[in-house]
């Protein structure tokens, strides 16, 4: 029995929800240091998030993170692009966004605007508006 069925929540729901937590308990406790040397604010960390993962990497070389490109729209919005080859996973995603706008202490609003396959990668544009 899967955790959607037994807490009886729908999968996009539970995904969303476990981002947000994993953000702001997990995240928070364990690599709050991280976090923070990859920005001063939520916008910083974002357009730092490309080469975010590559640092994460050096300590768990094991792992196959996703991929995200940053475009900086204007001056109150991002565009992010996240590309996984593991599907349906852009809830998850918008709860860690959620997540770390509260962590970063940075009210946003986040919008789910595409999602697509490219290549052999799942891909979910967001649009975060500061």
């Amino acid at each position: 029995m899967n955790a959607s069925k037994i807490l009886d929540v729908d999968i996009q729901t539970l995904l969303f929800e476990f981002g947000k937590y994993w953000v702001l308990t997990i995240a928070a406790e364990k690599y709050a240091a991280l976090l923070h040397s990859a920005g001063k604010g939520l916008r910083e960390f974002l357009v730092n998030l490309p080469n975010f993962h590559s640092r994460v990497m050096l300590y768990y070389p094991e792992i196959t993170p996703p991929e995200f490109k940053v475009l900086e729209v204007s001056d109150t919005t991002l565009e992010l692009q996240y590309f996984s080859k593991r599907p349906g996973l852009h809830p998850f995603v918008s709860g860690i966004l959620e997540g770390l706008s509260t962590f970063f202490e940075t009210p946003a609003t986040i919008e789910l605007m595409d999602t697509s396959m490219e290549d052999e990668y799942h891909k979910s544009v967001f649009s975060l508006h500061f």
